[in-house]
Parts: C-alpha cells; sequence; structure tokens
C-alpha cells in the first residue's frame, strides 16, 4: 500500500543468503506436493521426500531461530507431511504416474 507523500517501508528483517536459498528451495519444493495431473488424487511423495522435506524445514526453523533471537517467537504452523497410504494402492491403478523418491 502506498500513500500520497509517504515513502514509509515496512521494516525488513536481514537474513544470510542461505536462510533465503533454504526458503526459496523450500518453497518451489512444495509446488511439487500435491499430483500434477490431478491435485485430489494422493501426493506423489514417498515417505523419504516427506522426511526430507521435515528436515528441511526444521532446519529452516531452527535457523529463523538463531537468527531472530530471543526478540521474536516463532510459532511453527508447518504441516509435517507423511506418504498418503493411498499412494502405493493409486500407483498400482495409475502405472503412468511415478512416485517422488
Amino acid at each position: 500500500m502506498t500513500f500520497k507523500g509517504m515513502s514509509h517501508f515496512p521494516p525488513r528483517l536481514l537474513l544470510p543468503s542461505n536462510v533465503h536459498s533454504l526458503i526459496n528451495r523450500l518453497d518451489q519444493e512444495y509446488l511439487s506436493y500435491l499430483n500434477p495431473l490431478y491435485p485430489p488424487d494422493p501426493s506423489l511423495w514417498t515417505q523419504a521426500r516427506c522426511d526430507r522435506f521435515n528436515s528441511d524445514v526444521d532446519q529452516l526453523l531452527h535457523l529463523l531461530q538463531v537468527e531472530l533471537g530471543t526478540n521474536f517467537v516463532i510459532i511453527d504452523q508447518q504441516k509435517r507431511h507423511a506418504e498418503d497410504p493411498a499412494l502405493g494402492e493409486f500407483l498400482a491403478a495409475n502405472p503412468n504416474q511415478k512416485p517422488m523418491p
């Protein structure tokens, strides 16, 4: 939002490039969580893929806590992912779809 005659910008947090890189990578990776052909179908992420993503989210939270210190409270509301229980059956019925390891 811009107000006439005002050039005030909200404060920004200065974070190291590795934190920004991790945020961007997680954002891009998360785009592949939903099934690309039909999003209501089970996600193609395997448990191994879910575990890596969850671990990276935990790493990001840790990095943010270290960088921001005690002046900020970080509330972790990120859902941790697990392989869809219907994935195996879905893949058997849809051989054209491949799991994402």
